[in-house]
């Protein structure tokens, strides 16, 4: 009996069908199942996820009120520290103000604050006291500053001694009273910082001029023989710390607030009550969320998350609807419905648009095997010129045009690699051209100015590299410093180098101060950061007369710094992001004084992170080493014996990073 005969064709669709048809339906069962497992998944994902996020989000916070009120603290002791210099060397200073009781000064630079003396008693005379009160108006230097900058958020400045006499600076419409008479001793911010003998934060209060709840920091300052004289006190509004550090912007409902030490919430409004009545939660909730832990928990379908603001005790409190938390898992709930109609759609017009395809694909695919055969084997008996010929669009021709082209990539393959041969030295010469520009970019004229001698060096990790160093005039008694380190190597490096250091310069040269200059270049390198490369950058400005070196810090590297009579030793600070890393982050100034034969030396990551060929860093104690060893050497000679010891540390192992340094001696 003859067997019927079954097409390749028919079998081909048969079989294309059945995979077709049993593929839709396991996809879809498989699809629809693990969407809902997703979507329980999801949920218990995104209510843990909610109380990590928001303890971090407290954590933030607390340390952003935190970092708020160390700088009104720093400001305090800075301006105290100033006061106590004035009264131990008073002979170095000139009268700068004349304070009177009913005539006060106001600073026509800034008409919001300003200046007057009042008295703690009435048998208290301002005429007596009027040469002391000109003596510390030197402080002014330090005070315009931050009272000519409104985002500051200074609501007061003032100084008092145990003369009984109170100076400072109010906003114009608060100034002292009309008989000028205010018996300070009592005061809180004066009292309790006489008895803690340093800087403190008073308990939340009004203020007296109905601005509001307000917070002072006072610090101690001291005559010439170090004995207690007086308290300086910075006041702060808290409407000012909300705005700038506790608002939340995290959606309808959702908000943060201060809690004292005494457990009441401190109001933007200018009102403290207790938690409880405050919140409206339980003397429970209220412990808990007052605790040691500062858990993330759920409450009455309220997330609430705390975080300790160690400096003055409070607790920063988060208070966010778990509606707003989970709304998520309303969109995946919606998105999975969606998904699931849409699969199905497509799946069925998968299936029609295959029905055809398959047929058509049955009877074009049997009639090109016989041609491309024959042609197959006239090319593989070594006719690379022959082409083989198909008129099919599928797979079968696809086929035939990748024989086609490996026989023109045999042919081709000599002449490439001339070409490739030549595109690599083409490319040498580029990378050496671009290493000649950067190079040139950096100042190598190290003259011998008046009291300062300086010197510099770079050395790439590769052709060219992201380290850069950078000198310069900003008028004849102010010079800017530069070290810096771009993320990464290579050409990209060396492109964010130049705008970076384009940007820095010409910050520096309008005439802010460090902080500012990198708050100015960070906010440019954010903008469109799409390599997202990012810069640690230290930079400093001395004055070349009073040898004080101003300086803010990027994430780089401690500079090193070397008095006369000492050795080296790294300058620690606070710690912040480095440039285009986070936009809107705010730096830190610092200073310092140098005196006649001091040192510094700058340096990147490329000096502590040398390696020798077992793979060991350098590290910051040898370098350390090292250069006390070499600190009787002018910078020019100094920066060759640190080269040349991590050269032989090395053994002659490849870089594993730029390395640049620079060393400044200062001879007053």
């Amino acid at each position: 009996m003859k067997t019927k005969r079954s097409s390749i064709r028919k079998r081909l669709q048969l079989l294309g069908y059945v995979i077709s048809i049993v593929a839709v339906l396991l996809n879809s069962i498989m699809a629809v199942g693990i969407m809902h497992i997703i979507r329980r998944q999801s949920e218990t994902a995104l209510a843990e996820e909610t109380r990590v996020n928001l303890k971090n989000i407290a954590g933030n916070k607390a340390y952003a009120v935190e970092a708020y009120l160390i700088r009104y603290r720093e400001y305090a002791q800075a301006f105290a520290g100033y006061l106590s210099q004035i009264y131990a060397d008073p002979d170095d200073y000139l009268p700068r103000m004349n304070m009177t009781k009913h005539d006060p000064v106001t600073d026509p630079r800034n008409e919001k604050y300003g200046l007057a003396a009042v008295r703690r008693t009435g048998d208290i005379l301002v005429s007596d006291h009027y040469d002391e009160l000109r003596l510390t108006g030197n402080v002014e230097d330090l005070i315009y500053p931050i009272i000519s900058d409104r985002s500051k958020n200074v609501s007061a400045i003032y100084w008092g001694n145990e003369k009984g006499i109170l100076a400072g600076y109010e906003p114009v419409d608060n100034m002292a009273p009309e008989d000028g008479v205010y018996d300070f001793f009592e005061v809180s911010w004066y009292k309790k910082c006489k008895e803690a003998g340093n800087t403190i934060f008073t308990d939340i209060y009004n203020d007296g001029f109905g601005r509001g709840l307000t917070v002072t920091c006072a610090s101690p300052y001291y005559d010439a023989e170090g004995r207690f004289y007086g308290v300086f006190g910075v006041d702060v509004l808290i409407s000012d710390l909300y705005r700038s550090s506790v608002a939340l912007n995290l959606g309808e409902g959702a908000y943060a607030f201060l809690v004292d030490n005494n457990g009441n919430v401190i109001s933007a409004d200018g009102n403290a009550m207790p938690l409880t009545k405050s919140e409206g939660i339980d003397e429970e909730t209220a412990a808990r969320l007052l605790s040691d832990t500062h858990p993330a928990f759920l409450n009455n379908r309220i997330y609430y998350c705390s975080a300790p603001v160690e400096s003055t005790g409070w607790t920063l409190c988060l208070h966010v609807p778990q509606e707003l938390a989970m709304a998520p898992v309303k969109s995946i709930d919606t998105g999975i419905r969606n998904l699931i109609i849409a699969f199905i759609m497509i799946f069925i017009l998968i299936l029609i648009l295959e029905y055809f395809s398959i047929r058509r694909l049955a009877e074009r695919l049997t009639a090109p095997l016989l041609t491309l055969t024959s042609d197959v084997k006239e090319i593989s008996s070594g006719h690379l010129d022959y082409r083989v010929s198909i008129e099919s669009n599928d797979e079968i021709s696809d086929l035939a045009e990748s024989f086609n082209e490996m026989s023109a990539s045999l042919q081709a393959h000599i002449h490439d690699l001339t070409k490739l041969t030549a595109e690599t030295e083409r490319l040498n010469t580029e990378l050496s051209i671009a290493t000649h520009i950067q190079s040139g970019m950096l100042p190598t004229n190290f003259p011998k100015w008046k009291n300062i001698n300086l010197h510099a060096s770079m050395q790439p990790a590769r052709e060219v590299g992201g380290d850069f160093y950078d000198f310069f005039f900003i008028n004849p008694d102010n010079l800017a410093l530069v070290m810096a380190d771009v993320s990464g190597k290579g050409v990209p490096a060396a492109l964010f180098m130049v705008i970076t250091k384009t940007l820095l310069k010409n910050s520096v040269l309008t005439g802010r101060t460090p902080a500012h200059v990198l708050e100015d270049t960070n906010r440019h390198l954010c903008q469109n950061n799409d390599s997202e490369l990012f810069v640690t950058a230290w930079l400093g400005i001395l004055n070349l007369k009073s040898g004080v070196l101003s300086y803010a810090n990027a994430g780089h590297e401690y500079p090193a710094l070397k008095h006369a009579q000492g050795d080296y030793e790294l300058m620690m600070e606070e710690s912040f992001p480095p440039l285009a890393a986070m936009e809107d982050t705010r730096y830190k100034a610092n200073n310092i004084c140098l005196l006649p034969g001091d040192k510094l030396f700058l340096y990147t990551d490329g000096l502590p992170d040398a390696k020798n060929p077992a793979g060991k860093r350098y590290g910051i104690s040898a370098m350390l080493e090292t250069m006390n060893r070499h600190a009787s050497l002018m910078p020019e000679e100094f920066l060759a014996a640190i080269k040349k010891d991590i050269d032989s540390y090395a053994e002659g192992a490849e870089p594993f990073d730029d390395l640049t340094m620079l060393s400044l001696l200062y001879s007053g």
